[in-house]
């Protein structure tokens, strides 16, 4: 095992990010691997024994740069003023130095980075199916497929040319890692996003189960995920060169992706905070979406309100409040899989939730975390918010395939979310008053109001 990532594990790591007068006055000066050198006596006596290394590596600044030309996005390089210190525990109380850093006058911000968990809830039931080869596939379990109300009529837009997904690549981001010789997945050929590194532990079961549902196979054999045509890579928090990083993994994810492409999260904190409530990775999810790029993130499964989250006191996920910050992804909430289809109990909601697809009952691929040599494994209860991202993460694949092929060009990600959220075209959750987490976009209505209608066989 790799001793750098055990040692961090076990470590507390801050986020600190710099004022921007601080970094190009030179006050701090940067040395070889992105770590910050003595270059301002006061603070680093203030801070002595402490390493402050840049959060952003595997994109450089140039890079960045180049997007923004090429893409026409304003110039703006916060991301690389972000930092991370790994805190051990004789090194005193994190807190304490999140205070005393925020004191400082080279200090934008300061926080404890938060422990991030998957949004899936945990069964008591064994999810394990196996399939044979002279057994029938699994499309017939797979409701979410089928036409609304029952699911998001992915069946509809396979009649369409892009459809499938073709032409659209889709990055999964998990906090471990995937089965990709899965039998259902080791024709799609997924690699890793570059820059990414192959995650420590052997839990791939999430990652896997994510997967499936999207680009799952069309080759008669077990499931057919939402876009089997489409392209797929992979991405973690671990790094290829030892360290760990969320906001790295997303921005050099978008660096690779191209405009109408699909980025999954579907993970989140403890608290039911999403990704974005951290302001390092709220930035890098900005420059995706900015960049075109639709960001897909699960709304957890901490039965939080998320009108009532706040960050440092403030509604940052309340639309009806000026604290509201909106990063420009889409949120998922999870909801039962019979209709009429009622808000999990588990499932985040509010104002910020854009729609809602099934918490449960999802037939996908899966992994035994203890023997990766299994490759015909699936389950048919995959559920919580990380079994509805993926539905919707497909609905947007297979919408920005054919708005390639019939317009030539993506839909931005506003588009793309006020399409999927327009109640006229989706199917509404049981009590939508109560269970605030919009609606389930239904892809034959969307793509009929679009004017896109099947070819005739």
């Amino acid at each position: 095992m790799n001793r750098t990532l055990t040692t961090q594990d076990e470590c507390t790591n801050i986020i600190v990010k710099f004022k921007d007068q601080a970094l190009q006055s030179t006050p701090l000066v940067l040395k070889e691997e992105n770590t910050l050198t003595q270059g301002h006596v006061g603070f680093f006596s203030d801070f002595s024994g402490l390493e402050f290394n840049r959060l952003i590596f595997t994109v450089s600044p140039e890079d960045m740069i180049q997007d923004m030309k090429t893409y026409n996005l304003p110039e703006d390089l916060g991301l690389f003023r972000y930092y991370s210190v790994q805190i051990s525990k004789d090194q005193g109380d994190p807190q304490s130095i999140v205070d005393r850093l925020k004191q400082s006058p080279l200090v934008e911000t300061a926080y404890i980075e938060p422990d991030a968990i998957e949004d899936s809830v945990t069964e008591m039931e064994d999810p394990t199916l196996f399939a044979q080869p002279n057994r029938n596939p699994l499309f017939k379990k797979q409701g979410y497929l089928h036409p609304a109300p029952a699911g998001i009529d992915a069946q509809y837009a396979w009649g369409i040319p892009g459809g499938d997904g073709e032409g659209i690549m889709l990055v999964d981001m998990q906090l471990h890692g995937w089965l990709l010789d899965h039998e259902d997945l080791v024709d799609q050929q997924i690699g890793l996003v570059a820059g990414s590194g192959n995650p420590i532990d052997t839990k791939t079961s999430h990652g896997t189960a994510t997967l499936g549902e999207v680009v799952g196979c069309d080759n008669e054999v077990g499931i057919i995920g939402i876009s089997p045509k489409a392209k797929a890579k992979v991405t973690s928090k671990y790094r290829a060169n030892g360290k760990q990083s969320h906001a790295d993994a997303i921005a050099s994810a978008a660096k690779e992706m191209n405009p109408g492409d699909v980025l999954v999260l579907t993970w989140g904190y403890r608290d039911g905070g999403r990704p974005e409530n951290t302001p390092d990775i709220f930035e890098a999810i900005k420059f995706a979406t900015d960049k075109g790029i639709t960001v897909i993130q699960s709304a957890g499964n901490s039965s939080v309100n998320l009108d009532e989250y706040t960050v440092n006191g403030k509604y940052v996920m309340n639309r009806n409040s000026p604290d509201f910050k909106d990063s420009g992804a889409i949120i998922v909430g999870g909801a039962s899989s019979d209709e009429p289809h009622k808000r999990r109990k588990s499932s985040g909601y509010g104002s910020r939730v854009d729609v809602y697809a099934w918490g449960e009952n999802v037939t996908t691929t899966y992994s035994n975390n203890d023997d990766p040599s299994i490759k015909n494994l699936y389950r048919h209860n995959f559920n919580g918010t990380s079994s509805a991202a993926p539905i919707i993460a497909g609905a947007v694949v297979n919408l920005q395939g054919i708005a390639k092929a019939k317009l030539g060009r993506p839909f931005t990600p506003e588009e793309v979310r006020d399409l999927l959220s327009d109640p006229d075209t989706g199917t509404s959750s049981k009590n939508p008053s109560s269970d605030r987490i919009g609606v389930m976009p239904d892809l034959k209505l969307i793509l009929n109001k679009l004017g896109f209608t099947q070819q005739p066989q």
